[in-house]
């Protein structure tokens, strides 16, 4: 499958955390709570092989862009979550926003995104190279690389502590009920 001159480049987590931390809290989860992104820092390892496929090798400047290091969001999440408004957070990998927020709510409940953030500047190179938005936005994260699902009443709370903290967590949508149809 590779070449004598590529390599494959793969690392993971491990963590514990208390039975009663543990996200997500789906019984907590309602229809008009509030999402939260924090911004990524590019396309990360999300549909890099689609990424690579669309943009020319000459193309090295925009090629460049996909090699930006992945954020790693473990410490802003800690600090997030100290308080307990959290009750779902998704780590956006492949499979796009909409897919990996849904993972973690409860069926009862959908997505709904503004797709009103700054998005950074690799998806207009993909977006410009023929690939449908709707497939980037199944793909890719969009420029949002962590999710968090605050309460509605408490989303007041949550801001403060992201701005203690130095965070700017951008509010990307909210939850609602979903609509069945038979």
């Amino acid at each position: 499958m590779y070449g004598s001159d590529e390599i494959d480049l793969a690392g993971f987590v491990v963590g514990v955390v208390e039975k009663t931390l543990r996200l997500p809290r789906t019984e907590d989860m309602r229809a008009g709570d509030y999402l939260y992104g924090l911004p990524s820092s590019g396309i990360h390892s999300n549909g890099l092989s689609l990424a690579r496929k669309v943009i020319a090798p000459e193309n090295r400047s925009i090629r460049q862009l996909l090699l930006v290091p992945t954020r790693i969001y473990v410490n802003d999440a800690m600090k997030l979550c100290a308080g307990g408004e959290v009750t779902g957070a998704a780590h956006i990998t492949g499979g796009g926003l909409q897919g990996n927020i849904q993972r973690v709510i409860p069926g009862h409940l959908q997505v709904k995104l503004s797709w009103d953030w700054p998005v950074p500047e690799i998806f207009t190179h993909i977006s410009a190279a023929g690939v449908e938005l709707s497939e980037m936005h199944a793909v890719f994260n969009m420029g949002i690389g962590f999710v968090f699902v605050v309460s509605g009443n408490s989303a007041g709370a949550f801001e403060d502590r992201a701005k203690n903290a130095g965070l700017k967590p951008l509010h990307i949508g909210r939850l609602e009920a979903r609509r069945y149809h038979g």
